[in-house]
């Protein structure tokens, strides 16, 4: 009995000592010791101490060993002491090992984890991380495989998506299903994609029809043709993450330089002028970019930075769907959209009888996208100066893009009736007047509308990069200029159109 203690205290020692790779010999010294070795390896891989040594130090591995072995060895009357592990969401080692190790002891695990993957107090990796055991189970012991697979289909239960961790739990187990090529599973999945109960990033349907052979719902459109980018997009009103279709964004450089000096900003330094609106409740504009979004966002930098190192050229900020820019008002003072939304709201609630505060709010809402908000704001300025061009050209690009081209025609009617009697220079009046013709000319030879004009240039408009500022203050873009979207094209063949 002594000699037999001496040999298993060698052989837990060496484990202790082995390190991250053992060598085969050491661990089949333990596992030769018998049942008796089973509750000194419990003890090791149930070791806190052991479990947050010094990441230098053999001992942190001894756990892993431990574990190890007594999946190995089908250890029963581990179970219930390792489970607990589980909640060890930070291991990623532990991640790894556990399903195995479950997976080894098959049938006494699967009630345990079954219990585990249906309890919400539990984290929901460390859930997810026992769907995995579960699929281990169904993949090591082809007669627990019915078992193991109702288990993870019981997670899916409609009554058990009641957050956005569910989702992603929902998204780990259906790929877990996947993996194990559970057919049987198909209606739940279905009914889960179907509900939009799954999160997206994890796993989609064409995941599904290309495991399963099954088609769940319709064929997901490709997207390397779409202009723009798809982000995910978490909304802070409910806690979903969705992917959205952003057509065009905006980095503001002058925000990104107050951060950078440790400046407290109000708003980020991304800009949308576009509504988000949350497909899961309703909530407009209240979001926060996703991790996947700013892996994203630096991936579309990079690109620009290596384009950059071939062409041995600086490439323009107006390339691509992300447009780096410094925003200005037209009196030259820096300011984020937003903050401007937020002064001219400010002071048109103070002084509701100016025309020309009317007209900025309306052009720097049109500018984010709020197309309601911005017409109701021409027409007010309009009630107050009934001869003012910019507000006439601006409702019409307006009508255009929603489609109507009657009221569009109405509109740009109005500049040229306007025009002669209007108090602008000759050169201005002369533009607004060709751009009115050319908008009618297209619309009277029924081309079609524009599919979103993003930024009319103004006096009052939120303004463009440096080199632009000037044309931006001096009253609209000229026939022949840039068009301050950004698209590279002309003005006239773009929002202009």
């Amino acid at each position: 009995m002594v000699a037999h203690d001496k040999l298993l205290d060698e052989a837990l020692g060496a484990l202790r000592r082995a390190g991250p790779e053992p060598d085969r010999a050491v661990l089949g010294r333990v596992k030769d010791l018998g049942p008796a070795v089973i509750p000194p390896l419990i003890a090791m891989a149930t070791d806190q101490t052991l479990h947050d040594a010094d990441q230098d130090s053999p001992d942190v591995w001894a756990p892993l060993h431990a574990i190890q072995i007594l999946g190995e060895i089908g250890a029963a009357e581990a179970v219930e002491p390792l489970i607990p592990l589980l909640s060890r969401e930070d291991d990623d080692y532990l991640a790894e090992i556990l399903p195995e190790c479950f997976g080894r002891i098959g049938k006494p695990a699967l009630a345990p984890l079954r219990a585990f993957l249906q309890d919400r107090s539990q984290g929901v990796w460390a859930r997810g991380t026992a769907a995995h055991a579960l699929k281990e189970i169904a993949e090591r012991h082809p007669d627990l495989r019915s078992e193991a697979i109702a288990a993870l289909v019981s997670r899916l239960d409609p009554a058990e998506s009641q957050t956005a961790d569910d989702e992603t739990l929902n998204g780990l187990v259906i790929s877990d299903l996947l993996d194990i090529k559970a057919a049987e599973a198909l209606p739940a999945i279905r009914q889960a994609f179907d509900d939009d109960r799954v999160d997206r990033r994890i796993v989609r349907p064409d995941d599904v029809r290309r495991d399963l052979g099954q088609a769940i719902g319709p064929r997901e459109p490709r997207t390397r043709s779409e202009k723009g980018l798809r982000l995910w997009l978490k909304c802070t009103a409910c806690g979903y993450a969705r992917e959205h279709h952003i057509e065009k964004m905006y980095y503001d450089l002058g925000t990104m330089d107050r951060r950078a000096k440790g400046e407290q900003t109000p708003y980020s330094e991304v800009v949308m002028p576009q509504r988000i609106t949350c497909p899961k409740c309703g909530a407009v504009d209240q979001y926060e970019l996703t991790s996947e979004a700013l892996i994203s966002l630096t991936a579309n930098l990079l690109t620009r930075a290596i384009e950059v190192e071939k062409r041995r050229s600086a490439v323009s900020d107006d390339t691509g769907p992300v447009i780096y820019r410094r925003f200005t008002l037209a009196d030259g003072r820096e300011m984020h959209p937003y903050e401007a939304r937020d002064m001219y709201r400010r002071q048109v609630e103070a002084d509701p009888g100016r025309a020309d505060l009317r007209l900025g709010y309306a052009k720097t809402l049109k500018f984010l996208g709020y197309r309601d908000e911005a017409v109701q704001q021409y027409q007010a300025a309009l009630r107050l100066n009934p001869t003012d061009l910019e507000a006439y050209v601006d409702l019409g690009l307006l009508a255009r893009e929603a489609g109507d081209r009657t009221e569009a025609r109405r509109l740009f009617g109005r500049v040229l009736e306007l025009a002669p009697a209007s108090r602008l220079s000759r050169r201005e009046r002369q533009d607004y007047v060709d751009f009115a013709q050319e908008q009618l000319a297209e619309l009277n030879a029924g081309r079609p509308g524009m599919s979103r004009p993003v930024q009319q240039a103004s006096r009052h408009a939120v303004a463009a990069a440096p080199a632009r500022q000037a044309a931006m203050r001096a009253g609209k873009v000229g026939r022949n200029d840039p068009c301050p979207c950004g698209s590279g094209k002309k003005y006239k063949k773009c929002c202009g159109a």
